[in-house]
């Protein structure tokens, strides 16, 4: 998918109590991104 660690991301994933290496799952990340809408999603431009 191209996305680089973003500590921004990280961070909204260890809010979710999320490992940060999971981030870059898919099965984390989208929810992730649906329950922190502030997340910046240049990857999905």
């Amino acid at each position: 998918m191209g996305w680089d660690r973003d500590p921004a991301r990280e961070a909204a994933g260890r809010e979710l109590g999320v490992p940060a290496p999971d981030t870059h799952s898919p099965k984390v990340l989208l929810p992730a991104l649906a329950a922190w809408p502030e997340v910046p999603q240049a990857g999905r431009a």
